[in-house]
């Protein structure tokens, strides 16, 4: 995977906004299965869920959503505590949020994410960026570098 302008940002979010988002999710049950095998199979592997939300609901975030998705995407409104984080971030960083989704995985003991590339749209700088909301510390891989990654711990790169 080749990155460049990745950042940690360390205590990105509060206990307030763990709670909030762990709350959130186990609330949360999409169904369905992925439209590519290899999702599929990556999906396997998290022992736990993965859910994708179309946030700016365009054409971009619609191919975009249906191509990364081991579930249907999902075009329900989200709470207003997640669009104040998306904001959060956009600040941080000055981004734009025309057209923005969220991929909600949710792991449990024993689940991973195997190596893998997101989707991109060739012409369109695609950055992306998670949140360890509650987790172990663990290392990403990005490019050649190692990097430690803390509960609450917002990570950001470009693809």
């Amino acid at each position: 995977m080749e990155s460049t302008n990745h950042k940690i940002i360390r205590n990105f979010i509060n206990e307030d906004e763990v709670k909030l988002i762990i709350e959130w999710l186990d609330s949360v049950n999409h169904i369905g299965s992925a439209s590519n095998h290899h999702l599929d199979e990556l999906g396997k592997s998290l022992n736990g869920k993965s859910n994708i939300f179309d946030i700016s609901k365009t054409h971009l975030t619609k191919y975009i959503t249906k191509f990364q998705s081991v579930s249907e995407p999902s075009t329900e409104d989200l709470p207003i505590f997640i669009h104040n984080i998306i904001k959060k971030i956009s600040d941080k960083f000055n981004l734009p949020t025309d057209n923005i989704f969220l991929q909600a995985v949710d792991m449990k003991k024993g689940g991973k994410i195997n190596p893998h590339y997101d989707a991109a749209v060739d012409g369109f700088i695609n950055y992306k960026c998670n949140i360890s909301v509650l987790s172990e510390d663990y290392n990403i891989y990005i490019g050649d570098e190692v990097l430690e990654i803390k509960q609450t711990d917002l990570y950001c790169f470009e693809e």
